[in-house]
């Protein structure tokens, strides 16, 4: 029979499930309007902290006033049943999580717009003395508007906290990864610590990678050497190790990446203004370049003006070195039987050749090495580790399917249940791989994430 909850939301499919809670989208008859609804044992929540539901009850009205285009919205709490529910908006998309798992990393322009909006709903929580404090891609939801929003602020954090509460001796819940060195170390959380994270999602969304945990975070342009030095400027100030250094308010780096993607756009804009049109003998320059412009090659209209230079015959050397070295190269890879001549026709084979491939090569070997196996991409997040063996169990072994079953299983339990389900998965698991049913890596990766729910 379907359940109601508070004689109002009709609860329809299940969408997810964690510890402790569960989340299902709902109907809400009184407003006719589709949400989602999570809802997590009182008896459970009392036992671990007796204050807990009440604080939970209390909080409801005041923090569920709180919204922002790019927050996802509280509508409702209370108790049903024996069960705590929160009552939010139901997004029309995947989590970033879920975008990363299947493409990483993202265009430089689409991950600073996500960023700027999860900055946007963070200065608007912080006006009203709210800290996130678990910033990361499971937490942002893209709408199919192409919005996103940030998920779990205020009355859903406190939802959150009190299933951390009831797990905390068997399950670690949330991504270390993602937490500032303060909060880490167990000291006082503020501002500072969401423009940490924020940090760490950006330079995520760029790279395909997150920074190394307990060490100072590479340059974005060791890894993406198409970032700009404003950009990149922007990712190592609000990854600051001293909260003192990172951005003062969420509003300052919307600023900063707003800068960075408009001096990008300033720089694209006087490189393609530079291009010579020819006509005849005539060169047409551009009237106008951007004020700072990348040190170039001088035209030959502009070394006519500056007159003779002294570095001229050098460059020549240079260059004609250079196409030697090539042509002797060339010459070594095809055996020395036929002469290379760059750039003529006719009988002599002209030898072109592709820029791309070491690129091509290097994206590829960038994507392998963010895969568990080709075609499986390496998550944390142990929900979108089982929807891509759902989407594909065969890529895995002959044990794929029951794999993705068992592993639904797990997570459909809670509290002892679960970690003897996690630990009999784990065995098999053990046995799957002797009987070269399952493949060793897949194993190994599920047993990462399985570990703190076994232990």
């Amino acid at each position: 029979m379907t359940r109601r909850v508070a004689d109002r939301y009709l609860l329809g499919k299940q969408l997810g499930a964690g510890g402790t809670s569960r989340v299902h989208a709902a109907l809400d008859e009184r407003l006719g309007r589709q949400v989602a609804i999570k809802l997590l044992d009182a008896k459970l929540v009392a036992s671990a902290d007796p204050a807990g539901r009440d604080r939970f009850l209390k909080e409801g009205p005041t923090s569920a006033s709180f919204s922002h285009r790019n927050a996802v919205t509280v509508f409702d709490a209370g108790e049903d049943k024996g069960d705590l529910y929160i009552v939010m908006e139901l997004v029309d998309g995947p989590s970033l999580a879920e975008k990363l798992a299947k493409k990483s990393p993202l265009a430089v322009d689409e991950a600073t717009s996500i960023a700027r909006q999860v900055l946007a709903a963070l200065e608007a929580a912080h006006k009203v003395g709210i800290v996130h404090r678990d910033v990361k891609p499971a937490n942002v939801l893209l709408a199919a508007d192409g919005d996103a929003k940030l998920a779990d602020f205020g009355i859903a954090k406190r939802f959150d906290d009190l299933e951390d509460s009831v797990t905390s001796a068997g399950t670690v819940v949330g991504t270390p990864r993602y937490l500032a060195p303060e909060q880490a170390q167990g000291k006082k959380v503020t501002l500072a610590a969401d423009i940490y994270a924020t940090g760490i999602l950006l330079f995520e969304m760029l790279t395909g990678k997150t920074p190394p945990p307990s060490a100072p975070a590479p340059d974005v342009r060791s890894l993406r050497p198409e970032v700009s030095e404003q950009l990149a400027a922007t990712v190592a100030r609000a990854l600051a190790p001293k909260p003192a250094d990172r951005f003062k308010s969420a509003s300052a780096m919307v600023a900063a990446l707003e800068d960075s993607s408009a001096m990008a756009t300033q720089v694209m804009a006087a490189e393609t203004e530079e291009e010579v049109v020819r006509s005849g003998d005539t060169q047409i320059m551009p009237a106008m370049v951007a004020a700072e412009p990348p040190t170039r090659v001088a035209t030959a209209a502009t070394a006519a003006a500056r007159g003779p230079s002294k570095a001229r015959p050098a460059i020549i050397a240079v260059v004609a070195l250079l196409v030697i070295v090539v042509a002797a190269v060339l010459v070594s890879a095809r055996g020395g039987d036929t002469p290379v001549t760059a750039g003529t026709t006719g009988s002599t084979e002209a030898v072109v050749t592709d820029p791309t491939t070491v690129d091509t090569e290097s994206g590829i070997i960038d994507t392998l090495l963010d895969e568990i196996i080709p075609g499986f991409p390496r998550t944390d997040d142990i929900e979108v580790f089982l929807r891509q063996l759902e989407d594909d169990p065969d890529l895995v072994g002959e044990r794929g399917e029951d794999l993705a079953e068992k592993l639904r299983e797990v997570l459909d339990k809670n509290g002892k249940k679960q970690r003897d389900a996690a630990r009999d998965l784990r065995e098999e698991m053990v046995k799957w791989v002797e009987d070269e049913e399952l493949n060793a890596d897949i194993a190994d990766a599920l047993d990462e994430l399985l570990d703190p729910i076994a232990n």
